[in-house]
């Protein structure tokens, strides 16, 4: 029984030195968050005036850098704040931001911003 227990023991430990020369399988990432206040949403908005909202500004900006990234919209509950976070969402794409990078979540906290997560995959 001590040389089967022994055995057993250095097998353990043997794969336990395998497992811990591994590399991790971890995917690294970087977040960024912008908060868009309802108050800087232009009244009338074009693609000049949205495309220069520091949120928006920081999104394109970022895409270009690295187009593997997600962007997350999150907006306010009920109509109004999902409406208004698919205004923007259509104003990323127009600006030339696939829709597929982008994603729309409920979540905002608040009844006036948008929050604009930016996701790159390293």
């Amino acid at each position: 029984m001590g040389r089967r227990f022994r055995a057993r023991i250095r097998g353990l430990l043997g794969g336990a030195a395998l497992l811990a020369c591994a590399p991790a399988a971890v995917t690294a990432f970087n977040l960024h968050e912008q908060v868009l206040p309802r108050a800087q949403w232009p009244q009338h908005a074009n693609g000049r005036n949205v495309a220069a909202l520091p949120a928006v500004a920081e999104a394109l900006r970022r895409f270009e850098e690295n187009g593997k990234i997600v962007i997350v919209i999150r907006y306010p509950g009920g109509d109004s704040g999902r409406q208004w976070a698919r205004e923007l969402h259509d104003w990323l794409v127009g600006l030339g931001v696939p829709g597929r990078y982008l994603e729309l979540q409920p979540g905002a906290g608040a009844e006036d911003r948008l929050i604009v997560s930016i996701i790159e995959r390293g």
